[in-house]
C-alpha cells in the first residue's frame, strides 16, 4: 500500500529533526527546549511511524485477501462456462425450465463494466542488493508524478496499485545504498508493470562525515 508522500516524510522529518535537536542538546537551555521534550518529541515520531505501518500492513493484507477472491471468482466463471453453459446451450430444449432460470442468473445479475477512463493498473518490483542479489527490505519506492511512496517487505517487492494509465517515473533509495537513476514506466489498463532495481552498497571511502 503507498501513502500520500506528505504523510510519509512526515515521520521521516520528525526524526531527522529529531536527530539535529540531539547534537545541540548542550545548549538546549539557550535555544529554549530540553532533552525530556526531544525524547518525547521522538516517541511521538516514533508512534506515528508504528501506526503507519501497522495501517500499511492491514491495507496489504486486504489486498492479499481480496486477490484471493478474485481468483476464486475466475475458477467460478471459468467453470460455468467451460461446462455449464455448453450443457445448458445442449439441453435447453429438454430443460426449458431449468434453462431459463440458469440464463437468469447468469444475465440477468450481470453488472455493467466501468468505463475504460475508470479502470487502473499496476506497478510493482523488487529490490535487491546488486552485489549479492539479495533482496532488500524497508527501501523507499516513489512515484513523484502520483506523489506516492511506499517501502519494500520483507521480500524486497513492493507494490502502487489503482494507478491511472500515464507514463510516470519510479525511484528508489535506502540508507548505505546508492541512489540508482529513476525508471520510466508507461501504467496500463489491468496490467501489472514490472519495474525492479539493483542497488549497488556505498564504498566507505565514499561515505563523508559531517563531524
Amino acid at each position: 500500500m503507498a501513502y500520500k508522500l506528505s504523510a510519509y516524510k512526515l515521520y521521516q522529518s520528525a526524526f531527522s529533526i529529531a536527530d539535529v535537536l540531539d547534537t545541540f542538546i548542550e545548549d538546549a537551555p539557550t535555544v529554549g527546549f530540553t532533552s525530556d521534550q526531544v525524547v518525547a518529541f521522538r516517541a511521538l515520531a516514533q508512534a506515528l511511524a508504528d501506526s503507519l505501518s501497522d495501517v500499511n500492513s492491514q491495507l496489504d493484507d486486504r489486498r492479499h485477501n481480496w486477490l484471493e477472491v478474485k481468483t476464486l471468482l475466475k475458477h467460478c466463471t471459468a467453470i460455468l462456462r467451460e461446462h455449464f453453459d455448453p450443457f445448458m446451450r445442449v439441453n435447453a430444449r429438454f430443460y426449458p425450465d431449468l434453462a431459463a432460470s440458469y440464463n437468469l442468473q447468469r444475465n440477468g445479475k450481470r453488472t455493467k463494466r466501468k468505463p475504460v477512463t475508470e479502470e487502473t493498473g499496476e506497478i510493482s518490483g523488487t529490490i535487491t542488493n546488486a552485489e549479492t542479489e539479495e533482496t532488500l527490505a524497508n527501501v523507499t519506492v516513489t512515484i513523484a508524478d502520483f506523489n506516492l511512496v511506499t517501502q519494500t517487505d520483507d521480500d524486497g517487492n513492493y507494490l502502487f496499485d489503482e494507478l491511472p494509465t500515464s507514463v510516470c517515473r519510479v525511484s528508489c533509495s535506502v540508507p548505505n545504498y546508492e541512489v540508482p537513476f529513476d525508471q520510466t514506466v508507461s501504467v496500463i489498463i489491468s496490467e501489472t508493470m514490472i519495474v525492479d532495481f539493483a542497488l549497488f552498497p556505498v564504498q566507505p571511502s565514499a561515505i563523508v562525515s559531517l563531524n
